[in-house]
């Protein structure tokens, strides 16, 4: 390759450290910036164009990314290459909520983690950190705490060995989210959210995880009641997601804010940002059922019953249309505060039905039942 082309691709590292993540995946597009590289220099930037597309939020262009390094390195017969592909591979589905189809990928990096030689080199520790960070996170997004736990035992125990990284910052904020909402310790929660902040401040390409830790920073103020810290903490994170683009936890970050202006009684400003998340989702065609569900549940809290219906409506088409999804949960609750604004005993008959299901559904989502 010429060193023109080469310098592009430093040029797009750069950027990335910057947080120009757009201008930095505009150059790792182009597929003719990779011709002549070895692998070794290949794989760094294609590693490099997958964390970008994590961070932004795009599940369907990371599992291309993934699919096309493990065929990569199935040719040339390097499982390392393979492995990497796998990772990304699998991140998109946990972003995409294929878990079951993310669980199968996760086995299938364990035996090949198995084939990589060397098992006291550090490429070989950085993957089995990498793996076991995954498990930790779809086994916590499938409720299963417990062997969630048990996934990041190994990693946090490794910052001295292991150095400051990324993968070290994502298993403090499974940590804390397991604490959080698997076992409602709150302070553990805070402990292990300001480490995560702290290694986050450290690292390259860091945009992403500092954002995040500022989001759960706000919830837990959220639910500790300290409003005003916690729409603060949001507004830190809403800016750095805007930055970077990532329009899933814009509109999430935004979702979380209307929610702060509910819960104090300001149900106009939750609304205006409500309607401002389920905009934004739309136009990126991102599921509107958690923005739609809360949106509903202000209208109703306003009495603006005929607003409330117009958006159910709306919700009852969607839940309909999918199999799975996590208005499993959600959607009674919603029809159940729907029924309970009627007049008929019947209705609010369905409605105690409802509600008495919701509390007894096993969830990590505390804050519903």
């Amino acid at each position: 390759m010429s060193h023109l082309e080469l310098e592009e691709l430093e040029k797009a590292e750069q950027l990335f450290n910057e947080g120009k993540l757009d201008e930095a995946l505009d150059l790792l597009n182009d597929e003719s910036q990779f011709e002549g590289l070895n692998l070794k220099k290949k794989s760094h930037y294609q590693f490099l164009k997958g964390l970008i597309l994590h961070y932004q939020g795009k599940p369907g262009e990371l599992i291309e990314l993934g699919e096309q390094m493990c065929k990569e390195g199935q040719k040339l017969k390097e499982n390392l290459h393979s492995f990497d592909g796998l990772y990304f591979n699998i991140i998109g589905l946990g972003q995409a909520y294929k878990f079951d189809e993310a669980h199968k990928l996760i086995e299938k990096a364990e035996v090949l983690l198995t084939l990589l030689p060397q098992k006291s080199n550090i490429n070989f520790i950085q993957r089995e950190v990498r793996i076991s960070v995954l498990n930790g996170w779809i086994n916590l997004d499938t409720g299963n705490v417990d062997s969630a736990e048990k996934c990041l035992e190994g990693p946090l125990g490794l910052e001295n060995k292991f150095g400051l990284t990324f993968e070290l910052v994502w298993a403090n904020m499974l940590m804390a989210r397991i604490m959080f909402q698997g076992k409602r310790k709150f302070d553990l929660a805070l402990n292990y959210t300001e480490k995560a902040l702290s290694l986050a401040k450290e690292i390259k390409f860091n945009h992403f995880w500092i954002a995040f830790c500022h989001l759960a920073i706000g919830v837990r103020n959220l639910h500790l009641c300290e409003y005003n810290i916690s729409l603060k903490q949001h507004l830190k994170s809403l800016e750095r997601f805007r930055e970077i683009r990532n329009n899933w936890f814009i509109g999430s970050t935004l979702n979380n804010i209307a929610l702060i202006y509910n819960t104090i009684g300001d149900y106009d400003l939750a609304l205006k940002y409500y309607q401002e998340s389920i905009l934004l989702f739309e136009t990126q065609s991102i599921d509107v059922e958690l923005p739609l569900c809360n949106l509903i549940e202000t209208a109703l809290n306003k009495n603006d019953i005929e607003l409330a219906q117009k958006y159910f409506n709306q919700l009852e088409v969607l839940h309909i249309q999918k199999q799975e999804s996590f208005s499993d949960l959600q959607y009674p609750l919603i029809k159940a505060l729907m029924l309970k604004k009627s007049s008929r005993i019947r209705d609010i008959a369905k409605a105690e039905e409802l509600l008495k299901q919701v509390i007894e559904t096993e969830t990590i989502w505390f804050d519903i039942t």
